[in-house]
């Protein structure tokens, strides 16, 4: 049996998770993986080989393809635990932000959260089809008693990836949420220029008839006509700003 699948570095690097191509080979007593990057995913095996700690050395070899894949799962749940704090703070800050900056760490992680889902479904893959093999001659190295280990290790890759679409579901609704609150705050602040401009209407009317200058204009000769306008034009400032209030406006 020949399979290939990705593992990851147990932490992030830069903020971009690191993916390992790994392939393996099992046969009768023998189980054979190659790595194109270095990482030491399996020392805790090969330390529980050297101390006979465990049932690796009671076991056959499908019993200890089963812990090299439950070390590679464990790697996708540490890095997913690492880019669910990001998410955490970045939905946090979008709720509150208004530099636009925060849509390029949403898109960021979004990409970190796709890569990860990548690398896992060819894992998800191989375990559906290990604990789906019956025991037949061609694989006579499968022992019956350990396919549910790796039914276990299916349904937890089955958990990791629906975390993934859910950890991107949330980075979905932060990006929703920013612009809508970018759009709230557009919305108010046109609605106070516009309030703005609608009680600066009646009152640029009133100076433009007085701007006029006709000769025959009576209230010019009125002695107190500049202070009975200022008078009108503020009471009917007051006038709308109340009424604006009254209604709920601003």
């Amino acid at each position: 049996m020949f399979f290939n699948l990705k593992a990851t570095f147990p932490k992030l690097v830069n903020n971009k998770i690191q993916i390992i191509p790994i392939s393996f080979i099992l046969k009768d007593d023998v189980l054979l993986s190659f790595q194109e990057k270095k990482n030491d995913l399996f020392e805790h095996i090969r330390e529980r080989i050297r101390t006979k700690t465990g049932n690796v050395r009671k076991k056959k070899e499908d019993y200890l393809l089963y812990l090299m894949l439950e070390a590679i799962m464990e790697n996708f749940f540490l890095t997913l635990d690492d880019i669910e704090d990001e998410v955490e703070k970045i939905i946090v800050e979008a709720k509150t932000a208004r530099n636009p900056n925060i849509l390029e760490k949403i898109q960021f992680n979004s990409e970190n959260l796709s890569d990860l889902k990548r690398a896992l479904v060819p894992l998800r893959d191989v375990l559906f089809s290990i604990k789906n093999t019956s025991v037949s001659e061609e694989y006579s190295f499968l022992d019956e008693s350990n396919q549910i280990y790796f039914s276990r290790l299916h349904h937890k890759a089955l958990e990791i990836i629906d975390q993934i679409d859910y950890d991107l579901n949330q980075l979905d609704n932060g990006s929703s949420f920013f612009f809508s609150m970018q759009s709230h705050r557009m919305n108010q602040i046109m609605k106070l220029l516009t309030i703005v401009s609608v009680i600066f209407m009646p009152l640029t009317f009133i100076v433009g008839i007085y701007g006029m200058n006709f000769e025959n204009m009576p209230e010019l000769k009125s002695e107190n006509g500049y202070f009975i306008t200022l008078g009108c034009m503020f009471l009917l400032t007051l006038i709308m700003v109340i009424y604006f209030k009254f209604k709920k406006w601003f």
